[in-house]
């Protein structure tokens, strides 16, 4: 098994297998993940509800239930979702898929949201079943389970290189650009360095700006304030821990770089519209 490192998060490729697959059922999901970056392809096939991609090189995508989204790898995004969302969730390393399309670099897949033409209808069609399948011999494990895994993974792949792939120039060049590789630091150094009361001189710094500048560079990239998101990255950390463990709520605020608990608390409701006594209660009672 092997672990692969992203700013949000620790991703672990299933064993045996060169790809995350994994159905994100509605008590799983984040309503929200803030903007990271990973060095895979994302494929969301949204089951249920909906779920909002926001990216920095793009508009939003909303995505209603029975549709497909890709992201491209090295690409800073979030998502947002719905309540009752539901997903099946496929990370493909651009270490895999570059073994076996050697043109990678000059392509992009766009999967056509809610379109009207039956020819495109009809394959995005193929794509979902392709998913289900996927699915059906992943939770049954049938005897030889990773032959038809892989089977449907490569037929996978094949869809979209076929069906979804258009010409990319500009994606090799978005990737080495100069002023996106400063945007992937920031977002990495605040997924890293959240926990620590990071100030606007330092992280200026970081990317050779003057404080000034930064504060106006940052808003205009990701649409607020660079101390929001910090707290973005807090809060998402904190909800996680306030849902999965008895820890005392001061000491998870704490953990997770809150040492004002007022701050803590204002932030919070602002996000949540409820206390973190309220949202763990309202949980319990779920489970």
């Amino acid at each position: 098994m092997e672990d692969i490192l992203y700013p949000r998060e620790v991703i672990t490729l299933e064993p045996n297998l060169d790809i995350v697959f994994k159905e994100i059922t509605a008590d799983m999901v984040r309503p929200f993940v803030p903007f990271h970056w990973h060095d895979s392809y994302e494929l969301i096939y949204v089951l249920s509800g909906e779920a909002v991609l926001q990216k920095i090189s793009d508009s939003d995508v909303v995505c209603p239930a029975g549709n497909i989204i890709c992201t491209d790898a090295y690409e800073i995004h979030a998502m947002k979702a719905a309540p009752g969302t539901s997903f099946y969730l496929v990370m493909l390393p651009v270490s895999f898929m570059q073994k076996y399309i050697p043109n990678l670099d000059e392509i992009h897949f766009k999967i056509p949201i809610n379109s009207d033409e039956p020819r495109v209808q009809t394959k995005v069609e193929y794509l979902r079943n392709t998913f289900h399948a996927m699915d059906l011999a992943e939770s049954s494990k049938p005897d030889s389970y990773l032959l038809r895994f892989q089977s449907l993974l490569f037929e996978m792949l094949y869809e979209l290189c076929h069906d979804f792939s258009i010409p990319a120039a500009d994606t090799s060049r978005l990737r080495n650009n100069r002023d996106y590789q400063r945007l992937q630091f920031l977002v990495s150094y605040v997924h890293k360095n959240y926990r620590e009361q990071i100030s606007i001189d330092e992280i200026s710094r970081q990317v050779h700006l003057q404080p000034q500048y930064f504060c106006h560079y940052f808003r205009k990239k990701f649409g607020q304030s660079f101390l929001n998101y910090v707290y973005e990255i807090r809060l998402v950390n904190i909800e996680t821990d306030l849902l999965q463990t008895n820890l005392p709520i001061g000491q998870i605020a704490e953990k997770h770089g809150f040492v004002n608990q007022d701050l803590f608390r204002q932030k919070f409701y602002e996000k949540n519209h409820c206390t973190p006594r309220e949202l763990r209660k309202a949980n319990k009672k779920k489970s």
